[in-house]
């Protein structure tokens, strides 16, 4: 397994572990920015923006964009 394949798969794996706790709102309840969840995750890996915005419509997820301006994954928190 190359270098990279191996980074791929620790950073697929950070990113699935973090969904588990989230399902997509499409109301767009909670806006998650795809640097937002790369900070959240930057204890466990260096996620590439790349490799999260496609795990997100890869999962569902759906971009909104709010009158105010506001824009990002529309998340639902699992309670």
């Amino acid at each position: 397994m190359s270098d990279e394949t191996r980074t791929n798969t620790v950073q697929l794996a950070a990113i699935e572990a973090y969904l588990q706790n989230f399902e997509p709102d499409p109301t767009g309840t909670c806006l998650r920015t795809t640097d937002s969840i790369i900070r959240e995750l930057d204890d466990m890996t260096e996620a590439d923006p790349e490799t999260v915005a496609q795990a997100m419509l890869d999962h569902g997820y759906s971009i909104v964009w709010h009158p105010n301006g506001r824009h990002g994954w529309a998340m639902r928190l699992l309670q």
